[in-house]
């Protein structure tokens, strides 16, 4: 009989991710290396690209599982409307504030806009209260959805994130409105 994991002991993925944050808090993330990362984290190489194709790939792993997380959660909003969907998003990306920050001392933000144009355009096709507002066989829509949340999310972190979560989705929404 194997012994169990605890479950709030972060698995391998995480303590890559945790491992290349550390690092980052003292270096640039181009100066930053495979190794160091498995030395941090107390794992092999070998375990290192058993989970990921190179250092950037951990951003995209963790972009990933957050909007995984995201879109789960807002699953399960009873019959959400545009405007809770909005505010939902902001709030949930308050509490991303560190991984963003993370992704742009980085250099990295071009992930994020690549994962906001996908997600972008699986939530919109699965939420029925979005869906009505959207032609969906329109690319543009789910270009323009991506880069606009993207520019929106990018500004409010260089602001510190003063405004609040309902502010913004007020602002998106009114954009909506005036269309």
């Amino acid at each position: 009989m194997s012994a169990k994991t605890p479950k709030n002991k972060p698995n391998t993925k995480e303590l890559l991710t945790l491992s290349l944050n550390e690092l980052m808090l003292k270096k640039e993330f181009k100066d930053i290396s495979i190794s160091e990362i498995c030395e941090n984290a107390h794992v092999s190489r070998m375990t290192f690209y058993r989970h990921f194709d190179d250092k950037e790939d951990i951003f995209v792993t963790h972009c990933d599982d957050t909007f995984e997380t995201f879109f789960s959660e807002c699953q399960k909003l009873a019959n959400p409307t545009t405007e809770e969907i909005v505010l939902y998003m902001f709030s949930f990306f308050k509490k991303c504030q560190p991984q963003i920050n993370i992704l742009k001392k980085a250099e990295k933000q071009d992930i994020l806009v690549k994962q906001f144009y996908f997600y972008s355009r699986y939530i919109l096709c699965k939420i029925p209260s979005i869906r009505e507002h959207f032609d969906l066989d329109n690319k543009v829509i789910f270009a323009f959805l991506a880069g606009g949340i993207f520019n929106i999310l990018m500004r409010w972190v260089d602001n510190g994130m003063k405004e609040t979560p309902e502010y913004l989705a007020k602002c998106l929404l009114d954009v909506f409105k005036n269309t």
